[in-house]
């Protein structure tokens, strides 16, 4: 349909067979309307909205926020954002949608069979690829800490020194493991500590557990002589291959 003649061709139709939008037709459509709110308005009165949640426990110390799933490609596309970014998209981001719906009506040239709209189809192709990509990277979320970590095990830890395997039991109990992997086994958030113990120093290790840095907060105020001492010995006896890619 060429939108230059669609006018015209559409009062000839009416006027043959059809009859107007308003008000004629319209007032089907108040009606399905208000009947739908009333159906709605019953539902919350005599059922009630349903829970939402655990009440809020101020026991809770491990903030894990996240999304329900239809909004995980969000959750996920603001997580990778850069920084100094993140606030314009917020914002930007539902005007320039709000622009692009109003503004693709103007742009309709009236094809519909997909041969001949390519660029709608690649558009559509893409999108669903980019909210299924993100999605997925927004449930694994591998930015955010994983306090479900189980410690590790045994085999993992594969000493017998008491130093080192209390060292492996403060890996966990401190919440390093949130954010580092050793042998895939923690979160992601951090460096994999699998070989760190060939990697750096005994000196390095201890300066950066105390004093912290680049998003790790400090353990020196959290941690006694000793207990930072057995977990330095634990990193330090991580002299395997890295796992992974």
């Amino acid at each position: 349909m060429d939108p230059k003649t669609y006018r015209k061709w559409y009062h000839d139709l009416l006027e043959r067979e059809g009859v107007p939008f308003w008000p004629e037709a319209a007032w089907r459509d108040a009606i399905f309307g208000v009947i739908v709110v009333v159906i709605v308005v019953l539902i919350a009165w005599f059922i009630g909205p349903p829970e939402l949640g655990k009440p809020p426990d101020p026991t809770l110390l491990n903030a894990y926020p996240r999304p329900d799933w239809y909004f995980l490609w969000y959750f996920a596309a603001l997580a990778l954002l850069p920084p100094g970014v993140e606030d314009y998209v917020i914002i930007g981001g539902p005007l320039l949608l709000g622009l692009l719906l109003f503004g693709l009506p103007l742009a309709n040239r009236g094809e519909r069979h997909p041969a001949r709209r390519p660029w709608a189809v690649g558009w559509t192709i893409g999108v669903v690829l980019l909210v299924g990509t993100l999605t997925v990277a927004g449930q694994i979320s591998s930015w955010s800490p994983n306090f479900q970590a189980p410690p590790l095990s045994t085999e993992v830890v594969n000493s017998t020194d008491p130093k080192i395997v209390h060292g492996a039991e403060l890996f966990h109990s401190k919440g390093c493991q949130a954010c580092h992997a050793i042998s895939g086994n923690g979160g992601q958030r951090g460096p994999d500590l699998t070989s760190v113990g060939s990697k750096r120093t005994r000196d390095y290790l201890t300066i950066r557990i105390a004093n912290g840095g680049n998003n790790m907060p400090a353990f020196a105020s959290s941690m006694t002589p000793d207990e930072m001492n057995d977990l330095v010995d634990f990193l330090m006896s991580r002299k395997g291959t890295q796992a992974g890619p």
